[in-house]
């Protein structure tokens, strides 16, 4: 296994597992109505300004 930092081109497949990671892990201890209004757009939109700013930082 190789870690390695993300890169701009990680944040649509960050965003999909951090999406079905919470809806998988909270399901039945967060609401329903949350859990499915959970967005890999907006995640992944999340995702590309923090690893901009990762990248920014250098």
């Amino acid at each position: 296994m190789q870690i390695r930092k993300a890169m701009a081109g990680d944040a649509p497949g960050i965003a999909r597992v951090h999406v079905d990671s919470w809806r998988t892990a909270y399901q039945g201890i967060i609401s329903d109505t949350y859990l499915s209004s959970l967005s890999v757009q907006a995640r992944q939109n999340m995702w590309e300004h923090a690893i901009g700013q990762l990248t920014a930082d250098k």
